[in-house]
């Protein structure tokens, strides 16, 4: 089953504030992942 994430707000269908930009989580947890691993290494 795939997983997604959304707006809480959108999901709790209050729309006026943004909207469902749904990302899959095994897209979005890598790339994140990544970004944080360069992050800490840059600190050096």
């Amino acid at each position: 089953m795939l997983k997604y994430y959304v707006c809480e707000a959108w999901k709790n269908n209050v729309t006026n504030i943004c909207r469902s930009n749904a990302i899959r989580t095994d897209y979005a947890d890598p790339y994140v992942l990544n970004k944080i691993v360069e992050l800490l290494h840059n600190e050096h």
